[in-house]
């Protein structure tokens, strides 16, 4: 790790960067009372903290193509970004874009400081041999009191895994067929198409019911599912004042990804665990509508 003023030099995620000279500890790292194993350093005054610490770990993969996706398990206090062999995975309570100067746009606090946070992500910058895994946990502010990092990474063999290969499992000898099988099909009559209930981590064959489901009482809230194995596809929620649009993304999940807010006002709350995650959406009225329609797309 590094825990400096200066951020490392540009190359620092990089495998082939020269690291000898960082420090190294145990896990959970950081300052701040909660529970670190490793105490990192934060500079002499306490109203301007370093804004940042930079990781790196090594690890050896014999055979690269066994593993369909990457399953990531996360402590971030406060904001993230995770790279795999220079390139970047994860940003998680983190604006695109370079980031120095830049601040983690929410604070943790509370029980946020050290939950867990679960991603799904692709597994192709794998290397045979020797990879690297970096990370750069920055600050929500410069008078932040407390900072933490720890990470478990797992591979996932998923025979299933892929959207061509789901549908042959779940259709069998019908997958040529287009009025089973087809992107826009829906075999069992559920209102929901076959890209969808892959998504939801649904059966197609079987009616499951609407993929949104109003919350009763609660304007503007709805709820559904995600399959966290699916790492091809991206489900966007979106908003209109009319039915006839024009949409406004609020929510997605990138590539099983958490789902996360797009816009001030949406709150998101999904489940940490399981193959098939609950999702809740919760917004305030937009742009001085007291109503307003929600749906779920996919794109893959």
């Amino acid at each position: 790790y590094q825990d400096t003023a200066a951020p490392p030099a540009a190359d620092w995620s990089d495998p082939a960067f020269n690291d000898t000279a960082w420090p190294a500890g145990f896990a959970r790292l950081g300052f701040g009372g909660d529970g670190e194993s490793t105490l990192l350093g934060f500079g002499s005054n306490p109203a301007a903290v370093y804004p940042a610490a930079w990781f790196r770990h090594s690890f050896q993969v014999a055979e690269p193509a066994e593993f369909d996706g990457l399953r990531v398990d996360i402590q971030r206090d406060d904001g993230m970004v995770l790279y795999l062999n220079g390139v970047e995975l994860l940003r998680d309570n983190l604006p695109v874009g370079p980031l120095a100067g830049i601040f983690a746009p929410v604070a943790a606090g509370g029980a946020e400081e050290t939950a867990w946070r679960s991603f799904v992500l692709p597994a192709t910058a794998l290397r045979a041999g020797a990879n690297v895994l970096a990370a750069e946990v920055r600050q929500s502010s410069a008078n932040s009191t407390d900072l933490g990092f720890d990470l478990r990474l797992s591979g996932l063999r998923q025979p299933a895994a892929g959207y061509e290969n789901w549908r042959a499992a779940v259709f069998g000898a019908s997958a040529a067929t287009p009025s089973i099988a087809a992107d826009e099909a829906d075999p069992d009559g559920d209102g929901v198409v076959n890209l969808l209930e892959y998504a939801l981590g649904q059966d197609p064959n079987r009616g499951g019911g609407p993929a949104l489901s109003p919350v009763p009482g609660a304007p503007l809230t709805v709820s559904f599912t995600r399959s966290s194995a699916v790492i091809d596809s991206t489900l966007i929620l979106e908003w209109s004042g009319d039915l006839t649009g024009p949409w406004k993304p609020v929510a997605r999940s990138d590539t099983g990804n958490i789902f996360e807010s797009l816009l001030p006002g949406v709150f998101v709350t999904e489940s940490a665990v399981g193959a098939v995650r609950s999702i809740s959406v919760n917004m305030l009225p937009m742009e001085g509508s007291p109503r307003g329609f929600l749906r779920l797309t996919v794109a893959r």
